[in-house]
């Protein structure tokens, strides 16, 4: 365990030191919608509601890459030049 002026830091609780300003993406959001927020707020995750802004999940930077790169893989595409 970490002592820190008499005090250990496993004492440390998550509210203490969370964003208590939620920001939330909704589940039918587009996922180019959704990559503006995150970058704008410069998250790296966000919650994501439905529309009774009922908790469904976490939408992280890699699931939107992921999403982007299945969305690519699956659309036939040419290369001009």
């Amino acid at each position: 365990m970490v002592l820190v002026e008499d005090r250990y830091i496993s004492a440390l609780k998550v509210k203490s030191v969370m964003n208590k300003n939620l920001i939330t993406v909704i589940e039918d959001m587009s996922i180019e919608d959704a990559a503006r927020i995150i970058i704008e707020k410069k998250h790296n995750a966000l919650p994501f509601v439905n529309k009774n802004k009922q908790l469904k999940g976490i939408l992280t930077t890699t699931d939107i890459i992921e999403g982007f790169i299945d969305y690519i893989d699956s659309v036939d595409y040419k290369f001009w030049g």
